[in-house]
């Protein structure tokens, strides 16, 4: 019956990362990985000092962005590229060790992304085992955690979130087990301090993750002299402050510029909470949105019975307002951005996973069922490209190509920054291209088209209104293309 198990669960994380590669082979890059691809090509898809259109005002080729993405730069411009980039180094340079192996592709990028998160639910089962003896109840709750559909998004995405995730779960691991066994050696303690110190390379936020764990281990333990031995990931990450200080000296305008209120944040918050559970870079249904509320609701009170329960809901209080006073203090309201405090679904399923043997059996596997089929619809969707489509570089791209001539057209670009690379990433032919600001009527294009950006940022717009006029305006996922 173990055995069986095992294999049902070999088979599920088989069939996970199938669909992964699948779907991740069936779009373009979108904004945010183009950074990360002009990243590991070592040109700055930044509109930042340094990077290499930054001056750019005149008509250009586009095959002068390809010949930059030709290149490889990655190690001569490492320091300018992070310092625009904004994020920690780990997942960048793991990454470009994987690329010069499977290549720049979408799925070459992508899949290492998929590997994390097949070493995510690898390590997330091995954590829920140590919780339980029964080894049906962590199959049962990695099976659960495999019908996530943030996870399946951001698990097939050119980005550092899984890798980052992967960490925060084996940070998790060593410090249960560190925190637990303090006199059975130096083993676990050592690879706490490994795992979260490249959580902290990986993505900031995991700092919230981090100290919310410290802070569990205050209110179990008290104010120990072992707190002290837990901080110091923080030591090992002090040098990396003289970095964020010149990242934020790029980074002083950020798209989430502009603090929420308390109640706002709260608001902002469980909606969060609800794509984490049923809806990456979308809204919620308002099924989902119902079904959240009623899941913090029942954990609420199941929870609030015992001294356990107690704990992880302040635990969870905790996170939020790190976050609401981080926002606070920058002037920011990433508490919007769920994606940011991904590592809050280790909590959730923790936390559901410690009342499954203390609840009603016939509730909880309703509850679970209804779940199931609510994440496999959405992963269905989001699969079929139906639900939080990326990007239309690639699809942008083709149509110019179909329906334009490369000599006797220009195109106009909005904005300056991940645009122009997106396009040149795809488009065959050798268009020329200008930005908005220096855009200035030639009689050598008979065709005058217009890219503008759209990304649920508002935008500047350079392009006086009239030159629109009599435009004949095509909707792109992310793009507007004006014609």
């Amino acid at each position: 019956m173990k055995g069986l198990k095992k294999w049902g669960l070999f088979l599920s994380l088989v069939i996970y990362v199938t669909l992964a590669l699948v779907y991740s082979n069936k779009q373009g890059f979108w904004h945010d990985e183009i950074h990360t691809l002009s990243f590991l090509k070592g040109t700055s898809a930044y509109n930042f000092e340094g990077s290499d259109l930054y001056n750019e005002q005149n008509i250009f080729s586009i095959e002068k962005i390809k010949a930059l993405l030709n290149n490889d730069n990655f190690i001569d411009n490492f320091y300018l590229q992070i310092q625009h980039e904004g994020h920690p180094p780990i997942y960048f340079i793991c990454l470009k060790i994987w690329s010069l192996i499977v290549g720049h592709s979408e799925i070459a990028l992508r899949s290492f992304s998929v590997l994390c998160g097949l070493l995510f639910f690898i390590s997330l089962y091995s954590v829920l085992k140590l919780k339980s003896n029964k080894t049906l109840t962590a199959t049962i709750f990695v099976f659960l955690t495999l019908f996530n559909p943030f996870l399946f998004y951001m698990f097939s995405e050119a980005r550092m979130y899984a890798l980052a995730m992967l960490f925060a779960v084996l940070t998790f691991k060593f410090w249960d087990k560190y925190i637990s066994h303090q006199n059975k050696g130096p083993k676990n303690y050592i690879l706490y301090i490994l795992s979260s110190t490249a959580l902290l390379y990986t993505h900031y936020y995991g700092i919230f993750f981090i100290t919310t764990l410290i802070y569990f281990e205050i209110t179990r333990n008290g104010l120990t002299k072992n707190i002290l031995k837990s901080l110091l990931p923080f030591l090992l990450f002090a040098p990396w402050m003289v970095m964020i200080r010149k990242q934020l000296l790029f980074h002083s305008n950020h798209w989430t510029d502009g603090s929420y209120s308390f109640i706002e944040s709260i608001g902002g918050f469980i909606n969060g909470i609800s794509q984490l559970l049923f809806s990456p870079v979308s809204s919620p249904l308002l099924i989902e949105q119902i079904l959240t509320f009623l899941l913090l609701a029942a954990l609420g009170i199941v929870l609030l019975k015992d001294k356990k329960g107690l704990l992880w809901i302040s635990g969870i209080i905790f996170y939020f307002l790190q976050i609401f006073i981080f926002d606070l203090l920058l002037d920011h309201h990433t508490i919007i951005i769920p994606r940011y405090y991904i590592f809050l679904l280790i909590f959730i399923v923790l936390g559901i996973y410690n009342i499954f043997e203390r609840f009603n059996k016939n509730i909880i596997i309703i509850s679970l069922t209804i779940y199931i089929l609510i994440g496999a619809n959405s992963i269905y969707h989001i699969f079929n490209l139906d639900r939080a489509p990326k990007q239309m570089f690639r699809e942008l791209s083709s149509y110019i190509d179909i329906n334009y001539n490369p000599d006797n057209t220009l195109i106009v670009l909005e904005t300056k920054g991940p645009l122009i690379y997106g396009i040149a990433n795809y488009i065959k032919g050798d268009f020329h291209v200008v930005y908005a600001p220096y855009y200035k009527p030639n009689k050598k294009y008979t065709n005058v088209i217009i890219f503008e950006e759209v990304l649920g940022i508002s935008y500047l717009s350079y392009i006086d209104k009239t030159n629109k006029k009599g435009l004949e305006k095509i909707q792109f996922v992310g793009i507007n293309l004006y014609e």
